[in-house]
């Protein structure tokens, strides 16, 4: 467990473990959506009254949000465990 001041530092942290556990840089965000203030999460948010001139990696993948997603409950993942 992690504990963090903000909304901000938790996103930071789970970007981190996200990156580290996967070996990827690449992120998934979607437009409209706001991430946080730090200088990690301003490249995320895709807010347009959020978004300033700050330079973002090229690894964030901003995607248009569907009006429905549907996803099975319980996938097995690609190593066995459950996604729950």
């Amino acid at each position: 467990m992690y504990f963090v001041n903000s909304g901000s530092e938790a996103n930071d942290m789970a970007l981190l473990m996200s990156r580290l556990y996967t070996g990827s840089m690449d992120t998934l965000v979607l437009r409209g959506s706001y991430h946080g203030g730090s200088p990690v999460t301003m490249g995320l948010t895709s807010l347009n009254t959020w978004v300033h001139n700050y330079p973002a990696a090229n690894s964030i993948h901003k995607v248009a949000i569907a009006s429905r997603i549907i996803m099975e409950w319980r996938q097995p993942c690609n190593d066995g465990s459950h996604i729950t």
